[in-house]
């Protein structure tokens, strides 16, 4: 797993330069490894609150991820009711969440999310590998903005 990460983390860091090619390189990235229909990067800057979508698909939602996160590394809500008990309004054909802390200097707190439709979808999902993943393409994101 771990000869993979770096595999997976090279194929990020050579993605074309601009934020809409890194980003279609993360998304082919998890995609070959971990199945989401929906999925951003949500990072506090001091230039404010930072989007960038891997996939639409979250709806309005971004806003929420931090505050839904808290002070927790890791968040999985695995069904719609999930999202009602933890206070977020149901997505249209979201049932699951993934919710995971990155970090890249400048940004404090930063957030990985992915959704899909079926409930309990990320389960088994390679955490550390969509975390190291999501944390290098912030890196390269918030360098070239």
């Amino acid at each position: 797993m771990f000869q993979q990460t770096i595999q997976d983390l090279l194929t990020v860091a050579e993605a074309s330069p601009g934020p809409e090619g890194l980003l279609e390189r993360v998304r082919t990235t998890i995609l070959a490894f971990e199945r989401f229909e929906g999925g951003e990067i949500v990072a506090q800057t001091d230039r404010g609150l930072l989007h960038f979508v891997i996939a639409p698909g979250l709806g309005d939602i971004g806003s929420k991820l931090l505050p839904l996160l808290g002070d927790e590394k890791t968040l999985r809500l695995d069904t719609v009711a999930d999202f009602t008990g933890r206070g977020l309004a149901p997505v249209p054909h979201l049932a699951s969440l993934l919710l995971l802390r990155i970090d890249a200097p400048g940004a404090a707190p930063a957030v990985v999310a992915l959704g899909h439709s079926r409930n309990w979808s990320f389960a088994a999902s390679p955490l550390s590998r969509i975390r190291a993943i999501a944390s290098l393409a912030l890196r390269l994101l918030l360098r070239a903005a």
